[in-house]
């Protein structure tokens, strides 16, 4: 029928021309709907994207504090002699074993999911995490795994696709529900390399930092963070929040606070010039002044909105810290790290007490990280096959980009606000 309204053979000239009115109309109002759909997809992926980017990305800092291959990129292993590359699973090119440092090629990647656990490397965004997860992969030639799915899809070029697909990410424990498919985090960084026999190093941010945002976003409690710490941050809502029985031990990753502020304003800098915010670059450039120039404008942002929620005398611990959002944020996050992994919190999502190891950026530093890689991979059962992942130790900004004062009063504001088990666990590495 439609073929004959377009042809106008069978019909009246002028029935013709009203059907042919008719369809113009639907074919226009499809498209137009499918447009406004489309439009409407993308704002929603963005907004997502404006509160969860910091979790997915892959941190690695300018600083190359967490400098090294990302794990989308190419690795070698030797087969029959013959060295091959392989860049996300694919063979990209061949050559005499001699040419490269190798991982293993007997692969075990039958492990049974029900056999592998969780455990959580749960760190505030910028503190040692792409080292940490690196070091565990490179060296034990075992893969890990992450709670944020478009980190485990990229094309050939090694590139995220920012729209992935259920098919495109595999997770360690695929269920199945009315819809299909949907998996659940943790999802597998490296299908094609080693799983680990006993546990599985995952990343997640939980609920981090966010800059920039009014103090009823910025503030939050632990039963809103630990909800987090389950969920996969993606844009696809048939995502399942994380199974809590999984997660089975715990590695909480710690940074020097104001190291970690000033990083985290880089990775700020990175997301300007994604978007292509030229003039924001210009203002905030990457060194102490832009910094300083950051910190003044978030500091006056909300103050009416933070003298309401925090109170006079919060408000006046606050107030004269630079980007105080931030390092009330740093303080938050750690007490609610511990919060919802400790029995003794009242607080804790789990039913039993789940083994903990706590670390220290500053660990890796030559005179420990053999040290502190020992305890990592003990604490893991992984066993140690190779010295490969190599640690670029970053710049320290607490004297360069801050004074003496400023310092204390950064320190103050945090054992003010983090629980009394944080506080004494900053002791045990940083002075003011």
């Amino acid at each position: 029928m439609v073929l004959s309204v377009l042809k106008g053979k069978t019909l009246t000239g002028a029935r013709s021309r009203t059907s042919s009115r008719t369809l113009f109309v639907f074919l226009f109002g499809f498209l137009a709907g499918a447009a406004i759909s489309n439009s409407l997809y993308f704002y929603v992926f963005e907004q997502r994207s404006l509160r969860s980017a910091i979790y997915a990305e892959d941190d690695i800092d300018d600083d190359i504090d967490e400098l090294g291959l990302p794990h989308f990129l190419s690795e070698t292993k030797v087969v029959d002699g013959s060295t091959i590359t392989i860049e996300d699973g694919n063979v990209a090119s061949a050559g005499s074993s001699s040419d490269h440092t190798h991982f293993s090629s007997d692969l075990n990647t039958n492990t049974s999911s029900d056999d592998i656990s969780i455990c959580w490397l749960m760190s505030y965004p910028n503190s040692g995490t792409s080292f940490t997860m690196r070091l565990a992969r490179i060296d034990s030639n075992c893969t890990a795994a992450t709670n944020y799915p478009l980190e485990t899809a990229h094309d050939n070029n090694g590139s995220l696709i920012t729209h992935a697909s259920l098919d495109s990410v595999l997770s360690l424990y695929p269920t199945h529900n009315q819809k299909g498919q949907s998996p659940r985090p943790p999802f597998i960084l490296h299908p094609h390399m080693n799983r680990p026999s006993k546990y599985i190093l995952t990343k997640t941010h939980c609920a981090g930092p966010c800059i920039g945002c009014k103090p009823k976003r910025y503030r939050t409690n632990a039963a809103f963070f630990a909800k987090e710490c389950q969920n996969s941050h993606s844009n696809h809502d048939h995502y399942e929040p994380q199974s809590m029985n999984a997660v089975k031990k715990v590695v909480h990753l710690v940074r020097d606070p104001m190291d970690n502020a000033v990083s985290n304003y880089h990775l700020e800098l990175k997301k300007y010039k994604r978007k292509g915010e030229d003039e924001k670059l210009k203002i905030f450039t990457n060194d102490r002044e832009g910094f300083r120039k950051f910190c003044k404008i978030q500091d006056a942002k909300y103050v009416k909105e933070e003298q309401k929620v925090f109170g006079e005398a919060k408000w006046n611990i606050l107030k004269n810290v630079p980007c105080h959002a931030l390092f009330f944020s740093y303080a938050q996050w750690h007490s609610h790290a511990y919060e919802i992994t400790t029995e003794n919190t009242g607080m804790s999502m789990f039913d039993a007490p789940v083994p903990r190891l706590n670390m220290f950026y500053e660990d890796y530093r030559n005179a420990t990280y053999h040290d502190s890689k020992a305890k990592l991979f003990t604490f893991l059962e992984l066993e140690d096959i190779q010295e490969r992942a190599i640690f670029h130790e970053g710049k320290t900004y607490r004297d360069e980009y801050f004074t003496k004062e400023e310092i204390t009063k950064i320190m103050k504001l945090i054992k003010f606000f983090a629980i009394g088990e944080v506080w004494d666990l900053l002791l045990q590495r940083y002075d003011y």
